[in-house]
């Protein structure tokens, strides 16, 4: 890449380019970044693309169903989290402002549902981690809080299940990490409690064809980095 980028985001375009978006310099407490590049597969090759309008890690992206890029929330160095949320169009090459969120956060989720709007989940918002679910309408461009969770995570992942339903796994509280788990549906707007059978934060999880979700490795602040994966089905 033209720069080095940690913390950041990448997200798969429709044209098949590749968007990386801000982060940290480095990540000994490096610069904030506003910058953005574009990978094209065809080449090989990285070209920068619009810088965001503001400095950003630790945020979440998404991809809508219009082939924009909504990028939401995150943190600064030294700065308070970040409500502020925008939107790529890779046609265009720009960036605009969009509306924010109900509750600034870094560290979250975000995934696109079956319909086309975006939750948010989870994340660390200056001081708490008990921060509801919103949804993003990318008609209105407004967000609306969902059903609160039980519990609310950082460094958790959110996968999106054939049925349309999110299953939302583990992660970390300030003081502690999670084997919690809870899907979200959004039909019903109700969330229902799960378990993995090992607590863990940054970790991977994987929608499998069969409808199993492979959750592997990551954290937990007791015997550091781990090796154990485990399957689990939602229904």
């Amino acid at each position: 890449m033209a720069q080095a980028h940690y913390f950041h985001t990448a997200t798969l375009l429709p044209d098949g380019r590749v968007l990386v978006a801000a982060g940290l310099k480095s990540p000994l407490r490096g610069a904030t970044l506003n910058s953005a590049e574009l990978y094209d597969p065809t080449t090989g090759t990285w070209t920068l693309a619009a810088p965001l309008a503001e400095a950003r890690y630790g945020h979440a992206a998404s991809l809508l169903s219009d082939g924009e890029v909504l990028v939401a929330g995150g943190w600064t160095i030294g700065g308070p989290a970040l409500g502020s949320v925008e939107l790529y169009n890779p046609v265009t090459n720009s960036w605009s402002n969009t509306g924010s969120l109900n509750f600034p956060r870094y560290y979250h989720t975000a995934v696109t549902l079956l319909e086309g709007s975006v939750l948010v989940a989870g994340g660390f918002n200056n001081g708490s981690n008990q921060l509801p679910g919103e949804i993003y309408d990318p008609t209105s461009g407004t967000w609306m809080i969902v059903g609160k969770a039980t519990f609310s995570p950082a460094f958790l992942t959110s996968t999106l299940l054939f049925d349309g339903r999110v299953l939302l796994a583990a992660g970390t509280t300030f003081s502690f990490t999670t084997a919690k788990a809870q899907v979200y549906d959004p039909l019903s707007n109700k969330w229902n409690i799960t378990r993995l059978i090992t607590a863990r934060e940054e970790h991977t999880a994987t929608l499998l064809q069969n409808g199993k979700l492979l959750i592997a490795g990551g954290f937990d602040r007791i015997n550091n980095s781990l090796a154990s994966a485990e399957l689990g089905s939602a229904q």
